[in-house]
């Protein structure tokens, strides 16, 4: 397989699913991973932004629940400062006014990103297989956690979106991104024979293919050699593979033990410090098993003509809870009996490889290992399933 130069990165359609851009936190529209990714790339190379019209709205409603929601409990506020003060108080702020504005903000968002919204494909939606797919909880229809009902349906519109996005432009690269397994694989099996369609876990594995377009190598050449990366850091069939043959998980704990040591409580901690002699009865257990997740390596830098720098995130996830006394403080956050935590520990695996000019991987060596990221925060669902952490049942 040659190693053609090229001019100039082709013309990308970009299509984020919503777990790409979904963010807890709701004062912004996006993940900040997504602002620094489109900043920096959208600007760079040929980009076009397209938003599956149900991406959109989902976004839309989480965001506009929120504000309901908080709205909701400034007008308990005013009523309980009514009663006090036997004068009643209200403000301006109503739920169509709320909802009007988180619409400006969106709106306002995708025209800065100049992206376009793409509508449902209704018309050419086979519904009757659709319906079938969901009896029969075909992908991306899958049974919920009590196995009582389907869930899916809204995955299956962006499913038929891209299929029609892939459609509409026949002759330009799609790229399509998402963290969700089920739906990423059933978009695979109705895209298998299209060859204009890339798929991605992260933004980062997208911008690692675009780094390497960047060096000039062929499109082809470098999906060749992304794929084989992935393959020969963590492969179930490959016990050769680095993360097996390296001990990559092993050293990982041998080399930062103490991150793996229990949570400890924020009122323990601050007892501690205090050297006070009260008894410390809360702790942290551990609530679910530890989840294991390995990324997609992302190309660091090419020394010389074939020594490819790599860099692969091995990220540890465990699901804790608290049991104890409620506690903690501004600076700490407060603690509630029963509050259940997702811990997560993220390492960078830097290693390389010479790759030959027909995509195949020699000389392999893990350079380093670095604790890239520490989280312990009360969990969300999103998180949850994400991840896949299911609590002990008790």
């Amino acid at each position: 397989m040659p190693r053609i130069k090229r001019k100039r990165p082709p013309k990308h359609v970009l299509i984020p699913d919503t777990s790409i851009l979904w963010y807890q936190e709701k004062d912004l529209c996006v993940c900040p991973e997504f602002t620094a990714f489109w900043d920096e790339y959208g600007v760079k190379y040929e980009i076009d932004l397209i938003i599956p019209e149900v991406v959109r709205g989902e976004l839309l409603y989480q965001h506009t629940t929120t504000a309901l929601k908080t709205l909701e409990r400034i007008n308990k506020q005013f009523d309980n400062l009514s009663g006090v003060a036997n004068k009643r108080y209200g403000h301006r702020v109503n739920p169509n006014r709320v909802r009007n504005d988180v619409g400006v903000k969106f709106d306002t968002w995708i025209s800065s990103v100049s992206a376009t919204i793409f509508d449902t494909p209704i018309a050419d939606i086979d519904w009757r297989q659709l319906i079938q797919n969901a009896i029969w909880r075909h992908l991306p229809f899958i049974e919920d956690k009590d196995k009582r009902n389907e869930k899916g349906f809204r995955d299956a519109l962006i499913l038929e979106t891209v299929i029609s996005i892939v459609s509409s432009n026949p002759h330009t690269d799609i790229a399509f991104i998402s963290n969700d397994t089920d739906l990423l694989s059933a978009t695979k099996k109705r895209l298998k024979p299209e060859n204009k369609c890339s798929f991605y876990e992260t933004l980062d594995e997208f911008s690692s293919f675009l780094r390497l377009l960047d060096e000039q190598l062929t499109n082809e050449f470098v999906q060749a050699i992304q794929k084989r990366a992935r393959e020969k850091f963590h492969s179930e069939k490959d016990s050769s593979c680095i993360i097996y043959r390296d001990n990559i998980v092993s050293k990982i704990r041998e080399q930062f033990e103490s991150e793996f040591a229990p949570p400890i409580p924020s009122r323990s901690l601050g007892l501690a410090l205090a050297s006070s002699p009260s008894p410390i009865t809360e702790r942290w257990d551990k609530y679910s098993s530890e989840g294991i997740w390995i990324r997609a390596p992302s190309f660091v830098e090419l020394h010389g003509e074939s020594e490819f720098v790599w860099d692969s995130r091995v990220t540890f996830v465990q699901l804790f809870k608290y049991s104890g006394p409620g506690g903690g403080g501004l600076i700490l956050g407060m603690t509630v009996p029963g509050q259940e935590n997702l811990r997560k520990l993220e390492f960078r695996v830097t290693w390389k490889a010479h790759v030959g000019k027909d995509a195949r991987f020699r000389k392999m060596e893990t350079l380093d290992i670095q604790l890239s990221d520490r989280k312990f925060e009360p969990a969300t669902d999103q998180e949850k399933d994400r991840y896949g952490v299911q609590p002990i049942s008790e």
